[in-house]
């Protein structure tokens, strides 16, 4: 997983853990029948294993054409049918990484559900939910979207995003709104409304790492959506505050010289200046002189000086900055 991989492996037929699915980042694939553990596929709680299961054969699947004779029964098949459900997610989301994919396959823990009595086999439609779901919180970062916006911009089937949409709804991870328009929906723990609760924290160490956990999910929103350095200077043109956190997450993806200016202008700016400055901290590198020249000035004006000189994190990294500078 470390490189980006997700491994899978069969659990073992007898009872026993079995290796390699028992190798810590293995994905250990149980054997499911009717949505429950068979009696040779046994979950150990102490170490959690397997971490998923999927049917016992292929037969009356999608795959039942992948193998000689779909009848047959055991672990390998659940986890060429685990693999092939992440295939499938990794597809209608590749910027995904694969500890996110993983979370779409296995949202909560086998042991607990097991304890509950409840089915705990890999659904295929409820990991394709959990993926929509994904795509369209990130799309909703940027702005609200009536149904047929949200289809089109995520690619996702008219089917799979109506399911999603009121899941998350009936979760209260989305609510709806009403305009001239129709229906919209709209994301309340967007990184706007996350950054403005961090902003009117007392400034101080709590404050810095809630802004840094911020600004590691806005990356993450980034890298998933696949923001160019285009698109990072369009979102920095507009007025909203999240959507401007967003732009200068995209610029830790695409730290290119056409979007060093955005750095530059997001120090200077009150509301972003703490992101910026790490984000040009990160950077410092991949400036030529005379942005370096213009880093210096900025963080060195009476405008920027007064605003930081009641925050010593600020000034400690506004120094760290100046003594790398040229």
């Amino acid at each position: 997983m470390a490189s980006g991989t997700l491994i899978f492996a069969a659990g073992g037929n007898t009872g026993n853990p079995f290796w390699p699915a028992w190798q810590p980042g293995v994905i250990a694939v149980g054997a499911s029948r009717e949505g429950r553990p068979t009696e040779y596929s046994v979950h150990f709680p102490d170490s959690r294993k397997p971490d998923i299961f999927a049917p016992e054969s292929l037969m009356g699947t999608a795959l039942a054409g992948w193998v000689r004779d779909p009848n047959h029964k055991g672990t390998s098949f659940s986890a060429l049918y685990a693999a092939a459900v992440a295939a499938l997610v990794w597809a209608n989301y590749r910027n995904m990484s694969a500890a996110e994919v993983r979370r779409v396959l296995v949202p909560s823990s086998v042991g607990a559900a097991l304890a509950g009595g409840g089915p705990v086999a890999l659904d295929v439609q409820s990991a394709l939910e959990r993926m929509a779901g994904l795509k369209i919180r990130d799309l909703l970062e940027t702005d609200d979207m009536e149904p047929m916006r949200l289809a089109s911009e995520s690619g996702v089937s008219t089917d799979l995003m109506t399911r999603a949409l009121d899941q998350m709804v009936k979760q209260g991870t989305l609510e709806t709104v009403a305009d001239e328009n129709g229906k919209l929906y709209w994301f309340p723990a967007r990184i706007e409304a996350r950054y403005a609760g961090v902003r009117a924290q007392t400034p101080g160490m709590e404050r810095t790492l809630a802004q840094e956990a911020l600004m590691h999910d806005a990356r993450d929103v980034a890298r998933r959506r696949g923001l160019s350095a285009s698109d990072a200077r369009v979102l920095w043109a507009s007025d909203q505050l999240g959507t401007r956190i967003l732009a200068l997450a995209s610029v830790y993806e695409h730290p290119e010289a056409e979007t060093i200016d955005i750095v530059l202008d997001g120090i200077a700016d009150s509301r972003s200046g703490f992101h910026a400055m790490v984000l040009a901290n990160n950077i410092i590198a991949t400036l030529t002189p005379n942005q370096q020249i213009e880093l210096r000035n900025i963080l060195e004006s009476p405008q920027t000086k007064a605003r930081i000189q009641d925050d010593n994190d600020r000034r400690t990294l506004a120094s760290t900055i100046l003594s790398k500078l040229l």
